[in-house]
């Protein structure tokens, strides 16, 4: 009986102890990452980069007739294709490539994608 009441004790305090360690002004919590995105206003030109089978940013605003610059960093070929096959393509890039593309001269959105793997998707956004 008298250990089982030692070892309550003893998880009391440690609990206390780590309750007070958290609430002291000496913690700082780790900063929660935040996913990359551009920012709304439009740029005169653009970075996208291919790493881990994604597109980063995921969305990119820029205006109309803008150079976006792609760099391919995975081990594998991927390419930055509109979705309407048209409006801007940078043919397949191998493992660090790059390829500039110019955005379309009419304001919207163009969705876009990579050929050889057709689940990485992303968006382009032209406006003023």
């Amino acid at each position: 009986m008298i250990k089982r009441g030692l070892t309550l004790a003893a998880v009391a305090v440690f609990l206390t102890g780590c309750y007070h360690q958290a609430k002291s002004p000496q913690y700082t919590p780790m900063p929660t990452p935040t996913p990359q995105t551009q920012t709304s206003q439009p740029q005169t030109s653009g970075e996208v980069t291919i790493n881990n089978f994604a597109f980063s940013p995921g969305e990119i605003v820029v205006k109309p007739g803008a150079k976006i610059s792609v760099t391919n960093q995975d081990n594998v070929g991927h390419s930055f294709t509109s979705d309407d096959g048209q409006s801007f393509d940078t043919g397949v890039l191998s493992q660090g490539k790059s390829a500039t593309v110019t955005a379309p001269t009419t304001p919207g959105t163009y969705p876009f994608h990579c050929t050889p793997h057709p689940n990485m998707q992303g968006t382009l956004v032209v406006k003023e």
